[in-house]
């Protein structure tokens, strides 16, 4: 079985940590971390297989499950969406919980 799904990957474009490049509520300086991430989207294919008697919940009856088999990125699919994520490190200070 193979069915069109949204976010099948993801890919870390940019990655940095800057040091004491933030500064908290309190003033004082903390190391900064920014992430921008782009979700793809494509199709996923499954197989089907039965489930060993051990595995099943009453084993007098079959029972089956999914397999992921592989992932295919499709480039024209216009649900790629990209995220930029970013915050600074907590500084365990009382001043700076919020």
């Amino acid at each position: 079985m193979t069915e069109d799904r949204d976010y099948i990957r993801a890919i870390v474009l940019e990655g940095k940590i800057l040091t004491d490049a933030a500064t908290t509520i309190s003033g004082n300086p903390v190391d900064s971390i920014y992430i921008k991430l782009k979700l793809l989207s494509g199709s996923v294919s499954f197989k089907s297989y039965e489930l060993p008697e051990a595995l099943r919940a009453n084993p007098e009856e079959r029972e089956f499950d999914w397999e992921y088999t592989h992932a295919t990125y499709d480039s024209t699919n216009t649900a790629d969406e990209t995220y930029i994520l970013s915050g600074h490190r907590k500084t365990g200070f009382v001043e700076d919980d919020h």
